[in-house]
């Protein structure tokens, strides 16, 4: 009666301790990031809006510029290759400038994603949820990649 329940007592044991291990792993193994605060804080993303703005502004100055030179031609047929001159111009701007926004955020999305893959792999997580995804539960490691992120 005694040796069972010393092995009651002892499987009692190994049981509530895997389990205290089982619930230190499993709340250790999910991270939560505000992937939205993660972008808002970056330096690049700030970057790349001042970018945008000033690439706003030159296009703004060219196209009054370019209005004022088609406005002084007095000649029709000059005018209009004028026209179709400064539309191309102005065409080919914007396609450069959507693709070079378009290069610098898939570049600040990956240093972003490198970033919490980073700090996962570092803290021992299993899983990085979006913030936004979950009601509860998980370490909120935004902070952090905040940090990496800079």
């Amino acid at each position: 009666m005694k040796k069972q329940f010393v092995t009651l007592l002892a499987l009692g044991l190994l049981f509530g301790t895997t389990s205290v291990f089982a619930a230190e792993t499993l709340s250790k193994g999910i991270a939560v990031v505000d992937v939205q605060k993660v972008v808002m804080n970056s330096a690049k993303v700030k970057k790349l809006e001042q970018d945008r703005i000033k690439q706003e502004q030159d296009l703004k100055k060219f196209l009054t510029d370019a209005k004022k030179k088609i406005d002084a031609e007095s000649d029709e047929t000059k005018k209009k290759a004028l026209q179709e001159k400064y539309n191309k111009e102005v065409s080919q701007k914007i396609n450069s400038q959507r693709k070079d926004v378009a290069t610098k955020t898939q570049n600040i999305e990956t240093d972003i994603l490198n970033a919490v893959q980073k700090h996962a792999k570092a803290n021992g997580y299993d899983v990085v949820i979006t913030k936004g995804s979950v009601l509860y539960g998980g370490d909120d490691i935004t902070e952090e990649v905040i940090k990496q992120v800079k």
